[in-house]
């Protein structure tokens, strides 16, 4: 059998299969705009909010419901970050910067509290934990 046959490369690594661009067929032969996708994303929501109760709510000073969350255990304490819109204004200060932000453009998503996505701000979150609870940890841009 010939490597190439079974989309494998020649050093046993498999092959990148392509992207699919929007409206093209994906692998059932379905159009991403079509009536059926669109059906198939409704569904993931509906499934994606079944499992999280805060996806679809609006917090108390945020500009917009909860699409996306973030969440993880750190000693025993469970962190949650929201989507950038659905994160209350006081938590959403475009004045503190994110851990990352020297490695970004200024107003780039990510640059600060304000534009961060989700996992960016649980990562701050757990960072602050730590660097409260390690005072040899200097976050003084976050305060």
């Amino acid at each position: 059998m010939v490597a190439g046959a079974l989309g494998v490369a020649s050093l046993g690594i498999p092959r990148a299969k392509p992207v699919v661009g929007a409206g093209a067929a994906g692998p059932a032969g379905i159009s991403a705009t079509s009536p059926i996708a669109k059906e198939g994303l409704k569904n993931d929501l509906l499934a994606a909010q079944a499992r999280d109760s805060r996806i679809g709510t609006t917090l108390p000073g945020a500009k917009a419901p909860v699409t996306v969350t973030a969440e993880s255990s750190i000693g025993g304490k469970t962190l949650v970050d929201t989507n950038q819109t659905a994160r209350p204004t006081v938590i959403a200060n475009p004045n503190k910067p994110t851990l990352i932000a020297d490695l970004i453009p200024p107003g780039k998503p990510n640059s600060t509290m304000a534009n961060a996505q989700a996992e960016i701000g649980l990562i701050q979150q757990a960072f602050r934990r730590g660097s409260d609870a390690r005072p040899e940890y200097d976050d003084s841009r976050q305060r």
